[in-house]
């Protein structure tokens, strides 16, 4: 879906150069062996039981990332962008993919240094709960444009 979404500015602008990313794709929380094809209604208690469970330790199996994995990989992502001689990078990724983007480099930049610890870590898990609870306090829309600087 992701390189759908990117189709027409990679049409628009075929000088610029495309590369896809492994660090750059959506938060997989629940074991897509298991709920892959499954509709949102079938996820819902599952989902809420991670979210509530609130450990970043856990992953729920094969496929799926912990929430400190995934924060890690935002982490390795950020180390990435920092070795690319780029002015400008034009990134494609899910919403939780960006907000946890987003908010890593909130928690960086307020800390002071360039990675967090695992209290961090679940602080950054509590504000993306609120977001799966709330759409208002998940600020990524579909197709929307995000500026952000490293």
């Amino acid at each position: 879906r992701t390189r759908e979404t990117a189709d027409p500015f990679i049409s628009k602008n075929p000088h610029v150069p495309v590369e896809t990313w492994n660090q750059v794709h959506e938060f997989t929380h629940l074991n897509p062996d298991i709920y892959d094809g499954t509709t949102k209604n079938d996820r819902a208690s599952h989902a809420i039981d991670y979210w509530e469970n609130a450990d970043i330790h856990f992953s729920h199996g094969n496929g799926a990332e912990s929430f400190a994995e995934f924060t890690k990989r935002i982490e390795n992502f950020i180390e990435h962008l920092k070795t690319r001689t780029e002015k400008t990078i034009v990134i494609f990724s899910h919403g939780r993919f960006i907000h946890g983007l987003k908010l890593y480099l909130e928690k960086i930049k307020e800390l002071g240094h360039s990675s967090i610890k695992d209290d961090h870590i679940a602080e950054l898990m509590e504000i993306h709960k609120a977001g799966v609870r709330n759409r208002e306090k998940f600020p990524i829309e579909n197709v929307s444009v995000h500026r952000i600087e490293i």
